[in-house]
């Protein structure tokens, strides 16, 4: 299980959506048959949610997601790691008050550099747009985003930050 989800992770960083995506299901379909459930089912769940967001089914991925915070419990690193693919999940489905609060709840956790940091600042972008005194934050935290990316070789998440920020310039 644990290799399929490093496959499945490596598929989605190329773009092989598809591919990706039948890959972390049947890892996720191993994690979960073992009596109990191993210990990687949580991660699996969150690589699963991202790769039916990024084929464009936010909705799928929000019953995963939920299922993954239930198994990561009280561990707020952990939990970090799922809400923020949450976040861009209901951002997809416009509900920028639902990420906003959950990123908002997670802020600490989240390392000060990084990718990581990279993904909570755009999903928190995207979330504050929805309110105009917000604009200019949430343009600075983009921006922020798109500079990591870029610095990290990211071009498939530096793309997506581009088309995002070139209407609100």
């Amino acid at each position: 299980g644990l290799a399929l989800r490093c496959i499945g992770e490596a598929q989605l960083a190329l773009g092989e959506l598809t591919a990706a995506h039948t890959t972390l299901t049947t890892a996720v379909a191993l994690a979960d048959s073992t009596v109990p459930p191993s210990p990687f089912l949580p991660y699996q769940l969150v690589e699963l949610a991202r790769a039916e967001i990024e084929l464009g089914h936010p909705d799928r991925a929000l019953p995963l997601l939920a299922r993954s915070l239930g198994l990561f419990g009280g561990n707020r690193v952990d939990r970090g790691h799922a809400e923020v693919p949450r976040a861009r999940a209901l951002n997809d489905l416009a509900r920028s008050g639902e990420a906003k609060a959950a990123l908002e709840a997670i802020s600490d956790v989240i390392p000060s550099a990084g990718l990581e940091r990279a993904d909570w600042n755009f999903e928190l972008a995207r979330a504050l747009w929805s309110e105009p005194s917000e604009y200019e934050r949430a343009r600075k935290l983009a921006e922020q985003a798109l500079a990591i990316q870029n610095d990290a070789h990211q071009t498939r998440a530096a793309v997506r930050i581009r088309a995002w920020l070139a209407p609100r310039r």
